[in-house]
């Protein structure tokens, strides 16, 4: 009697790598509610970082504009698509790394874009007042707290 063989030839890894990356998400930026990070201040005053980054990247009545996360975002989220793909075929290999993993390079660049965007814009300089009480024209960078609360992070939504 002749009967049927059922081998797996790795389709439940395949099936079981898949369900690891569902619901993936990396994210970089001031994940505002993350001790030490969004939550601290910028300065002397009780503004939160994110709250900061927030009133530059849109503008304020008093504060130009400064969109470092919009550009950093416009330029490079090409670049981030690709590096995801690349690292999820990672994820999805035989015996590859589990999904957060292979992520976190990306979350990596997507910082390291995002402070670069900070560092390099091309940004309506400070106040006269500003100035004066900063000692610096070039707005974002004085103290680097932003920048340093700039984080990625992995989650499943």
């Amino acid at each position: 009697m002749n009967g049927v063989t059922d081998t797996d030839l790795g389709y439940e890894e395949f099936k079981a790598m898949l369900k690891d990356l569902d619901g993936l998400e990396v994210t970089a930026g001031i994940h505002e509610g993350l001790e030490g990070e969004g939550g601290g201040s910028v300065d002397e005053s009780s503004e939160t970082i994110a709250t900061y980054a927030a009133a530059n990247e849109y503008g304020t009545d008093d504060i130009p504009a400064r969109p470092w996360l919009r550009t950093a975002c416009d330029a490079n989220t090409e670049a981030w698509q690709d590096k995801a793909a690349k690292q999820l075929k990672r994820a999805l290999a035989p015996g590859g790394p589990r999904a957060e993993k292979v992520l976190v390079p990306v979350g990596n660049q997507m910082r390291n874009d995002l402070v670069k965007s900070i560092k390099d814009g091309d940004w309506e300089p400070n106040a006269p007042s500003t100035v004066e009480r900063k000692g610096s024209s070039k707005p974002l960078v004085d103290t680097g707290a932003m920048q340093r609360a700039i984080t990625h992070k992995v989650t499943r939504k």
